[in-house]
């Protein structure tokens, strides 16, 4: 803290004696920097400065509420970080008025608008308001290096948020070369923290921990600067499940920070997780809620939100229910965009929260919304790796074509030089001949390959969109296919079976995901074992996996729940490091139609059902498996009364239940 109130001490006297002198662009450089810790000193600082002669009014004339057209690239450098600057103080409004008679589609302004919208948590806006500016960069007479830089900085945060992690590896790749030919150690420092996290996320740890080294070895690395790489540091630590080095990095990067700034309850927001997954409610509560303050403060609706979800998450787990539900509806405020990926861990780690307190509406409720968006996530995944392969087949196009014109450069060059030598014209013939067979051999032959690798890929995309790439079951998208398939009104007869691992995100916390990883591949593989070929066996998300048994019976579902019971529970799985690890399921199960109702159920409704089922034998201790034997279904809204309040059905005797154990 001392060191951080030191350098920007320092960072506001260098300002005051630059001011002096004209203005240089490393001046705005540094109060941008400031601007992350001290946005309203910034301000002060910046509008203390002498304008560009370009910017000065008139002698005599009333200066304008609203900014002119941009003329020069000093004037240009220094409005479009006065509007980040306002942007960061929380006064967005303002920042859009310094580009009101530039245009809507003026790189800068562009720049600042898609902020804003970042900041307001509409994220899909942001992306494409970042893409437009970005295009319209080449054209741009006042745009600098800085400029480009942070736009291509803002379109791989967008990117990331939207999932598409090849884009944003992109676009953070050449937002790192821009600020390599800049010699800027901050910006070097920020993609290089950001370029970690990305190649981490795709599995390259090495390559994360080399960028990550490469940051914190640049020279004349400023507190503020490195207080970002520990952050992306700590990120780093969590997805390999190195908890005492994310720790240090998080402590080391909020005693580097300026302890009021956005960034620094970012990291406390980062803290209070750290401290929810160590079990320590208390401490992650205290973090949380300071990190809310301190949001709310600085208007910036995304750091609202994480610090909110934490503070619900603390508040559940110290049976505080009643102060939690006040505040978690607001996780789904109107006006928000969520990314997807964000969206999909909050509602799983609510659901898990609430279910673990025994609120079971509340769990089941979370647990819903989650199956929803996580079918839509998976598919938009998979619109991205279509589109990534339509791009590379196109530049392998464009290169065959590239090559075939050299070819036909060369046949034309040829034949004007042998033109002029009539005495060959013969041999000429003759060599035209082979060179054109040897094209068309060529042309066959690259066709050939071209169809082959097509079908390769076609092939690839089916199975990438039917089986789940870490077990090799099929995937949910795979079962609804199969289902829509059949008639929609009788979708759900048959048995209907949902298992879910025991404690699964206990194993991922204390082994780590990769051990983790191993633990869903065993589990895949024991319940396959035990399944018939007609059988429909699929990885339904997570740590759940989804039965359809087609014909059986309610006494063949009952041994069959038996037999994976015995059959996950019997040994231990054994990890590629030597270590064991003892595994359970808890299992939901119906066979359809129940006895003595006339209610027919869809597929769908069948998974209810059977996911109801499910939380009954989770809430019974885990390790054993609930079945439906029968209802009292006189109508539709004797089955909509038991969907409603299936555990008080139970007790009621209206839901008649069977109870197995291993």
């Amino acid at each position: 803290m001392k060191r951080m109130a030191r350098f920007v001490g320092g960072l506001l006297a260098s300002l005051l004696v630059a001011a002096a002198s004209a203005q240089p662009a490393d001046v705005l450089d540094r109060l941008q920097r400031l601007g992350e810790q001290r946005p309203q000193e910034a301000l002060r600082a910046l509008q203390a400065l002498p304008l560009p002669p370009a910017a000065t009014p008139p002698v005599g004339s009333a200066a304008s509420s609203v900014a002119p057209a941009p003329t020069d690239g000093a004037v240009e450098h220094r409005r479009w970080v006065e509007g980040l600057l306002l942007i960061q103080a929380g006064r967005p409004e303002e920042a859009m008025q310094l580009y009101a008679k530039a245009g809507d589609d003026h790189p800068a302004s562009l720049l600042l608008r898609a902020w804003a919208e970042r900041r307001a948590d509409r994220h899909q806006r942001a992306d494409e308001l970042a893409r437009q500016a970005v295009a319209a960069l080449p054209t741009c007479a006042s745009c600098d290096r800085r400029l480009a830089y942070e736009l291509q900085w803002l379109s791989a945060l967008t990117h990331d948020a939207l999932g598409d992690l090849s884009a944003a590896e992109r676009a953070q790749q050449q937002a790192l070369a821009l600020a390599e030919q800049l010699g800027d150690t901050h910006r070097q420092a920020r993609s290089l923290a950001d370029l970690a996290q990305l190649q981490q996320a795709r599995g390259d740890a090495e390559g994360a921990q080399q960028r990550l080294r490469r940051a914190l070895d640049l020279p004349g690395l400023e507190p503020t600067s490195e207080a970002f790489v520990q952050l992306g540091k700590a990120l780093v630590a969590r997805a390999v499940g190195d908890s005492d080095g994310q720790r240090s990095a998080l402590e080391r990067a909020l005693k580097l920070a300026d302890p009021a700034s956005r960034f620094a309850n970012l990291v406390r927001v980062n803290l209070s997780d750290y401290w929810l997954h160590r079990g320590d409610a208390q401490q992650a509560r205290s973090l949380a809620a300071a990190a809310l303050s301190g949001a709310q403060g600085l208007n910036d609706a995304g750091l609202t939100r994480m610090a909110r979800h934490n503070l619900v998450i603390s508040l559940i787990q110290l049976r505080d229910l009643a102060q939690a539900r006040l505040l978690s509806p607001l996780l789904q405020e109107s006006g928000t965009e969520l990314p997807p990926k964000e969206q999909l861990g909050m509602l799983n780690e609510q659901s898990k929260a609430w279910a673990q307190a025994g609120q079971w509406q509340e769990a089941l409720r979370l647990l819903s919304l989650e199956r929803e968006l996580a079918a839509a996530f998976t598919q938009r995944q998979l619109e991205f790796v279509l589109a990534a392969q339509r791009q590379d087949q196109a530049a392998a196009q464009q290169q065959t074509e590239l090559a075939l014109l050299h070819e036909q450069q060369a046949v034309q060059e040829g034949q004007a030089a042998n033109q002029r030598v009539l005495i060959w014209i013969s041999l000429l013939a003759a060599v035209m001949l082979a060179l054109a067979l040897l094209v068309a051999g060529l042309l066959w032959a690259g066709s050939n390959a071209a169809q082959r690798r097509l079908h390769r890929s076609r092939r690839q995309l089916q199975d990438l969109a039917e089986f789940d790439a870490l077990t090799g079951l099929r995937n949910r998208r795979a079962l609804q296919d199969a289902m829509a398939a059949r008639d929609a009104e009788r979708s759900g007869e048959g048995g209907w079976m949902l298992i879910d691992i025991d404690h699964f995100k206990r194993i991922n916390d204390s082994l780590g995901h990769a051990s983790g990883d191993q633990v869903l591949q065993a589990v895949a593989q024991r319940l396959k074992a035990q399944v018939r070929d007609t059988d429909l066996l699929a990885r339904w998300g997570g740590e759940e996996f989804l039965l359809h048994a087609p014909g059986a019976g309610q006494a063949a579902l009952r041994q069959l729940a038996q037999r994976l019971l015995l059959s996950l529970s019997a040994n231990p799985v054994q990890l590629d490091d030597g270590r064991q690890v003892q595994v359970s399921a808890s299992i939901g199960f119906i066979s359809l139609p129940l006895p003595r109702s006339s209610q027919v159920f869809d597929w769908e409704r069948a998974v209810n059902w059977a996911d109801m089922a499910l939380y009954t034998a989770k809430n019974a201790g885990r390790n054993c498996a609930v079945g439906v034997l029968g209802a009292n279904l006189d109508d539709a809204r004797s089955l909509a009364q038991i969907e409603a309040d299936f555990e008080g059905a139970a007790h009621a005797a209206r839901v008649q239940l069977v109870q197995l154990r291993p």
